[in-house]
């Protein structure tokens, strides 16, 4: 596991970045506000399952909050992720019958979500 600080500060920032607060988190592990803090701060560390249970909910994984694993990297499989999903909505979509889609701004529909996958 890297050094705890290191740990903390990526745990943190990530929390941040969702706009979580201390008690949302922690709550996550029966954990309190401060149990967190200590946890951000390197002076607690938390069990493997805690660890699991916080990057389910953070969408992160444990490569990230260990270091192993760039802010970049994970935006970037994040990315690739989201394309993935709306590719899958895309080829669905088209796979409606023809019955399901008469009357829907098909076309608009299909710009929109390519749009968004590249």
């Amino acid at each position: 596991m890297p050094q705890l600080s290191e740990f903390g500060q990526r745990l943190r920032s990530r929390r941040e970045q969702m706009g979580m607060t201390t008690e949302e988190v922690g709550g996550i592990i029966d954990a309190t506000a401060d149990d967190l803090e200590a946890i951000e701060g390197g002076q607690r560390e938390i069990s493997t399952g805690d660890l699991r249970g916080l990057c389910s909910y953070l969408c992160v994984g444990d490569d990230y909050l260990s270091g192993k694993q760039s802010l970049n990297e994970l935006e970037e499989a994040d990315k690739q992720e989201a394309e993935g999903m709306i590719s899958s909505v895309v080829e669905a979509f088209r796979g409606l019958p023809n019955h399901v889609t008469r009357g829907v701004a098909y076309r608009e529909i299909i710009d929109l979500l390519d749009s968004m996958a590249s």
